[in-house]
Formats: structure tokens, C-alpha cells, sequence
């Protein structure tokens, strides 16, 4: 297996859902992949929601019943299947590209440990005007990163 997709979550099922929605809109990579949900001892529809995209996205759901982001990530580590991780987060909007433009970054460079993308932040409703005010201060503060719309390729010095 190629890759795997590994989300932690932890009672979040409504944000849960709502990527798995956008991820399963994505853009499928010629390769064998996964998504892995690493369940950290929800209470709430997590696993009912989980449930409801078996068959529709190659999705598993291990639970990591010890409380804390390490925790999960850790389980997630153990757990997944494909030679690359993606990472990302329970409350993320998935761009249709982001997993295929992967996958084909992981052909072009196998040697390299590495990859990342363009993040943008989403707000739910009307963004507060201190915020977009201050947009240039708080990019960083808000995940924001888009280092250049080409390739950058870093090698060791």
C-alpha cells in the first residue's frame, strides 16, 4: 500500500463527517490507499459516522481508548498500512486534489521524508474584522502556509 490517511478525532462526529464528505470527493491517486480514523475515546456518533463512508471510502476505525493527541498519533503510527502518512485533522476541508497530488510527489521524490501543501483556514460564518484586519500577523498563528505555487524541492546542506 502506497499510503494511508491517518485523522485522529475525538468527539467531533458533525466535523468528522462533514471531511469525509470533501474527501470523498477527492481525486483518487492511481495506488492502493487508506483512511485511517483513529477513534481517542469518543463518546458521541463518531463511530456511527465512521460506519456510514464504509464502502464508500477504503476507511478503518481503530480506537485509542487512552485520552490525548500523542496517544492517537501513536496508535495511528502503529496502525497504518501504506509506505507515506498523510496527516490532517477532523475539521479539515479536503481540496479534490490534495491525496492524488501526493501520491504523485511520492513517485517523483521517493528519497525524500517530507511533503507539504498549501493550507488555507475556513471560518465558519463571517470572519470577525480584527481578524481579517490582521490577516498578515495572524497567518501563522491560523496554520495559514502557501510557500510558493511551484515545487520546492529542499536538499540537504
Amino acid at each position: 500500500m502506497l499510503l494511508s490517511i491517518v485523522l485522529c478525532t475525538r468527539n467531533r462526529a458533525e466535523q468528522l463527517g462533514r471531511t469525509l464528505r470533501t474527501a470523498e470527493r477527492m481525486q483518487r491517486p492511481a495506488a492502493d490507499w487508506e483512511i485511517l480514523i483513529v477513534d481517542n475515546a469518543s463518546t458521541d456518533r463518531t463511530a456511527e459516522v465512521v460506519a456510514s463512508f464504509s464502502g464508500r471510502l477504503p476507511i478503518r476505525r481503530i480506537l485509542e481508548p487512552v485520552p490525548g493527541l500523542s496517544h492517537a498519533r501513536n496508535r495511528g503510527l502503529s496502525e497504518a498500512r501504506g509506505r507515506y502518512i498523510c496527516w490532517t485533522d477532523d475539521d479539515v476541508l479536503v481540496d479534490r486534489g490534495w491525496l492524488a497530488a501526493y501520491a504523485d510527489a511520492f513517485r517523483r521524490h521517493p528519497g525524500a521524508s517530507f511533503f507539504g501543501g498549501r493550507v488555507e483556514p475556513v471560518f465558519d460564518g463571517e470572519v470577525p474584522g480584527w481578524v481579517s484586519g490582521n490577516r498578515d500577523l495572524l497567518r501563522f498563528l491560523m496554520a495559514e502556509r502557501d510557500l510558493s505555487p511551484t515545487e520546492l524541492v529542499f536538499e540537504r546542506g
